[in-house]
């Protein structure tokens, strides 16, 4: 090889690096947009899921509140009336009754 072929195929080499790491650049960047959309997808469920859920528990609270069950504040009133009662429920009745109060007074606070 003379000295004008060998600056060629070194040019021609050196572009087809540049090529595939761009190729492998490309095909990184399109697998990553795969995963985050995957991640969307499941996002998009979880929050369907919740808005439902939401949607659920405002319609039950609707009918605590004709039934007299809730008071207007958001607080269900034969909880209040009977806080002893409370402390020999078991715990993860406790838990659930709390995390019901803190929800009913998140949707009156919408």
């Amino acid at each position: 090889m003379n000295g004008k072929q060998l600056s060629l195929f070194s040019s021609i080499h050196f572009e087809c690096k540049r090529l595939n790491f761009l190729l492998f650049v490309a095909l990184k960047a399109n697998f990553d947009c795969e995963k985050v959309r995957e991640k969307l997808e499941i996002l998009d469920g979880q929050i369907q899921t919740l808005k439902e859920e939401r949607n659920k528990t405002a319609e039950l609270l609707e009918e605590l509140k004709l039934s007299g069950t809730v008071s207007g504040d958001g607080t269900i009133s034969a909880i209040n009336s009977a806080v002893d009662s409370i402390e020999l429920l078991p715990p993860i009745i406790r838990q659930k009754l709390i995390r019901l109060e803190v929800m009913i007074f998140h949707i009156l606070l919408a």
